[in-house]
């Protein structure tokens, strides 16, 4: 893999001539900087999750991984990684007319919107696999999944997935017979997809509603200073104040500094703007032991920035209008091989809610996840996961949170732990034949057992299937003490658990439909 993007790096220097024409009245000296961009460096997020127990919180590692292939190695730079892309297209849609008119039963017209989706593309991944599926989670088996600009592609199994190996291409396309197309960038080795039924192709109109999203992001620029400079700028903004050590971070009288709630080393501080204060408050005697106890043996210096966002580790947070950055203090020296260069950006820990999943419909394993409240606060991207749990590595995940709702739910990976099983009773009634019409009986069985030595919560999903044909009737349904939704057809169970202890639900329903007609059962 390394190989491969050293051979992909431009090692010719490009050279160029820029012509600045200035319209001054008086002679004058100007400091000209000049930025430009760059298609062959970028970087994307990654994630490593940790959870060591279901009742404690869930640690959250944030990693940037940098590249870049310019064929200039970048010597001890200070970077600052920005969320917004400049080949996005930011041209505003303009919404015109729409006249309807007949048209031929063999004319396509595609009415799909673009949709919104914050993945970058990260170069490293060589394979992807998947489940392509149906808005219904069902799995959809032939689905062509071809690399965007190329002939490579493969189509799912018979159920939904499929594994492919990444050439040259940038972006994923999945393609079905009645379904929308979907584009995707190669973001993840682990890429599923759910496709909606294209109304433009189907006989029978299906209306379906599009939700909006809101994102709030950020943006700046920070001058570093000296220590001295903040030593002076402290001391003008409390009189009588002496500021000392801030320059030996290894002196026994250093005050402790907290800057918009976080503890900051001096050195840390010292990289502040002075147009970034906007307060500065000394703490001193029992006021400071009292909220911080004898770190402040010395006296706090509490300082309130006007953008109020630093890392743990001192990065600045810069909040603008449309987009995030990360502005890292240490320095970085970035090679040109287009290999990766890892930059932690923060670690959380993050308090959530801990819950089994299982739906043995599709999927006859039980899934941990983890629900988080607030997380808008952890400037989150949709990127991979590694997944940590009860200290051994578990697989990956995704992390996708571009969504409207108050908590994000995240699938820490399978536990063998907890075993479900769903069996079909043959014994039931048998089949029935009444004039014209078929009658086929269903029965089926769940069995969970849980394993684990701690009690775990678990919501159970199955499912009835709901006619859409009204020659086809489902009838004499019994869910037993399930949460029933008529409409969909989904079936919930919220189960408690003790250690080593089983349980078991059922359900039935029956199918009446013309005997020589087939169902799709």
């Amino acid at each position: 893999q390394k190989q491969l993007a050293e051979l992909n790096v431009n090692d010719k220097v490009q050279t160029g001539e820029i012509k600045i024409k200035l319209n001054a009245s008086t002679a004058t000296t100007l400091d000209i900087i000049i930025k430009y961009n760059v298609i062959n460096a970028g970087w994307f997020p990654i994630y490593d999750l940790k959870a060591d127990k279901i009742n404690a919180p869930l640690q959250l590692a944030y990693k940037a991984h940098v590249y870049q292939s310019t064929g200039k190695k970048w010597e001890n730079v200070k970077l600052t990684l920005s969320t917004s892309d400049p080949n996005t297209n930011n041209l505003k849609p303009e919404v015109n007319t729409k006249h309807l008119n007949f048209i031929s039963h063999n004319t396509y017209y595609n009415n799909n919107a673009t949709k919104s989706y914050n993945y970058k593309y990260n170069p490293m991944v060589q394979t992807v696999s998947g489940i392509v599926t149906a808005n219904d989670g069902s799995p959809l088996p032939g689905v062509n999944v071809i690399e965007k600009g190329t002939t490579n592609g493969v189509q799912t199994d018979f159920d939904g997935n499929y594994t492919l190996k990444i050439s040259t291409g940038n972006e994923l396309v999945y393609s079905f017979i009645g379904m929308k197309s979907e584009s995707l960038p190669i973001h993840s080795s682990i890429m599923n997809v759910s496709l909606d039924e294209d109304v433009a192709m189907l006989d029978e109109v299906v209306v379906m509603a599009y939700g909006s999203q809101k994102r709030t992001a950020m943006t700046s620029s920070v001058t570093e200073v000296k220590s001295e400079s903040i030593d002076r700028l402290l001391q003008g903004k409390v009189a009588g104040v002496q500021i000392r050590g801030m320059a030996n971070i290894k002196s026994k009288d250093n005050p402790l500094y907290v800057v918009d709630g976080n503890i900051l080393n001096g050195y840390e501080v010292g990289n502040l703007n002075p147009d970034d204060i906007m307060s500065v408050d000394i703490l001193k005697d029992a006021t400071s032991a009292a909220l911080y106890g004898n770190r402040a043996n010395n006296g706090v210096v509490v300082i309130t920035t006007k953008k109020g966002e630093y890392t743990s580790k001192g990065d600045v947070i810069e909040q603008g209008i449309t987009n995030t950055r990360f502005e890292i203090k240490k320095p970085y020296t970035i090679p040109s091989d287009g290999d990766v260069t890892v930059i932690e950006i923060e670690n959380y820990s993050v308090p959530a809610t801990y819950a089994y999943f299982a739906a043995p419909v599709l999927n006859e394993n039980v899934f941990l996840t983890a629900k988080i409240g607030n997380w808008e606060q952890y400037n989150l991207l949709p990127a991979e996961a590694n997944v940590y749990f009860e200290g051994s590595y578990s697989g990956k995940t995704n992390i996708n949170p571009m969504a409207t709702t108050d908590s994000l739910t995240v699938s820490l990976g399978v536990d063998p732990n907890v075993v479900i099983k769903r069996t079909e009773l043959n014994d039931f009634k048998k089949n029935q034949y009444i004039g014209s019409n078929k009658i086929i009986n269903k029965k089926y069985e769940l069995e969970l057992k849980n394993n684990k030595q701690t009690n775990i919560d678990l919501v159970l999903f199955d499912r009835i299937p709901i006619s859409q044909n009204r020659d086809i009737k489902v009838e004499d349904i019994e869910t037993g003490n399930a949460n029933y939704d008529s409409e969909k057809g989904i079936m919930e169970w919220k189960v408690n658990l003790k250690p080593n202890d089983k349980s078991t639900y059922s359900f039935s329903y029956s199918i009446k439909y013309p005997k020589y007609k087939r169902v799709n059962l």
